[in-house]
């Protein structure tokens, strides 16, 4: 029997968890009940319950001190949270501290409890109390694949996609893009977006909501909206009550809609600040290293996105290809070296990142009409 407390504030809450839960059926037992964060912990030390439910804003001792407290001394013990919105400000404080779920006070069903206690019964019997990283929920499939497929190329077929993943509508008809902003400039956290996700999903349940890039979230519906503008206004408006984010939202109704979906989400994407400083990271990354061997899959690495998808932001942002950008910054690295230096051609090749001289004279003359040589010792001709 594995034993649970509770720790919460509210007397008619406490007690409605506590009856309401069939303890038996998951091989658990309520050991100890507390209104604040201070006796919480005091029955923990009495108790040691391998779960622990608790609220987050108490008197005496709340219960993010609680948890803190709780995880100095043990890392196995599974925390569910019960929370509500006004609360985020003290829930970003244990974001590090291995919360196994929250739960929303305001949208709770007791058969969500139960489906995060029958979770942690079968880590407690395999005797594995990890916590659930490594096995991501449905949602988090839905959302990395339709990711992987934004950033195929042209030819993928968002039906089929559909067809693999029921969650999303086959012939969606009405998109809304939002692109967030937390009100102090500040990144926006893993808590931030799960919470931003969970009002989209209450304020409009027929669709699925999805995080398809850094602050861009979308809803796709297969029904028509008789007043999208409305709807957006209402979502921007609990976002920004109640986690201080800007949500910026841009909506589009087709009856076709999926024939251009992958078009519109990425133009969206492209747009946006985040992807912007993608592009910025790696220009600056080419300009510290265009003298390495530097390739695509190394600058995509290094802003954290996919090779593909970093080919089509860079084109989109730049208006060339990646190879076309760094081969022109080189040449005219070696256009300067070649005037201002007496540097043999080789090393002037080996300085701007070019290890094969008859490649690095190929692009160069491709470039300017002349062989570096040709260059350097007819400057009348050369391009400017």
């Amino acid at each position: 029997m594995y034993n649970v407390m509770i720790v919460e504030d509210e007397l008619m809450v406490r007690i409605g968890i506590k009856n309401s839960v069939k303890w038996a059926e998951f091989d658990m037992t309520v050991v100890a009940e507390a209104e604040n964060g201070n006796e919480g912990y005091e029955y923990f030390l009495q108790h040691r319950p391998e779960i622990v439910i608790t609220d987050i804003r108490m008197n005496i001792m709340n219960g993010t001190e609680m948890i803190k407290k709780i995880r100095a001394m043990d890392k196995d013990c599974f925390i569910i949270v019960i929370s509500c919105l006004e609360d985020f400000d003290l829930l970003q404080d244990i974001v590090n501290c291995q919360i196994f779920c929250y739960l929303l006070k305001a949208t709770m069903k007791i058969s969500d409890l139960e489906d995060m206690l029958r979770k942690i019964r079968k880590k407690l019997d395999s005797k594995k109390p990890d916590f659930p990283k490594a096995e991501p929920e449905k949602e988090s499939d839905v959302n990395a694949a339709f990711r992987q497929w934004l950033q195929s190329d042209g030819d993928a077929d968002y039906a089929r996609l559909a067809s693999q993943y029921p969650a999303l509508p086959p012939h969606p008809k009405t998109l809304l893009l939002y692109r967030a902003k937390h009100q102090q400039d500040s990144p926006l956290s893993d808590l931030h977006t799960r919470f931003i996700s969970d009002i989209l999903m209450r304020m409009l349940p027929h669709s699925v909501t999805l995080c398809p890039g850094d602050s861009v979230f979308l809803q796709l519906s297969d029904r028509f909206m008789d007043d999208p503008e409305k709807t957006a206004a209402e979502i921007a408006s609990a976002v920004t009550k109640y986690l201080n984010v800007e949500i910026l939202c841009s909506h589009r109704a087709s009856h076709c809609l999926e024939d251009s979906l992958k078009e519109d989400i990425n133009s969206y994407l492209l747009d946006s600040a985040p992807y912007q400083r993608h592009i910025d990271k790696a220009l600056a990354y080419i300009q510290r290293n265009y003298c390495k061997d530097i390739s695509l899959s190394d600058a995509a690495a290094y802003c954290g996105i996919s090779p593909n998808y970093f080919s089509l932001l860079f084109k989109q942002k730049t208006g060339e290809s990646f190879t076309k950008y760094l081969n022109r910054l080189r040449i005219e690295k070696a256009k300067m070296l070649l005037s201002q230096t007496d540097l043999y051609i080789y090393e002037i090749s080996d300085s701007i990142g070019y290890g094969d001289l008859a490649y690095f004279s190929k692009i160069f003359k491709q470039q300017t009409g002349l062989s570096p040589s040709e260059w350097r010792s007819v400057p009348a001709d050369r391009e400017t």
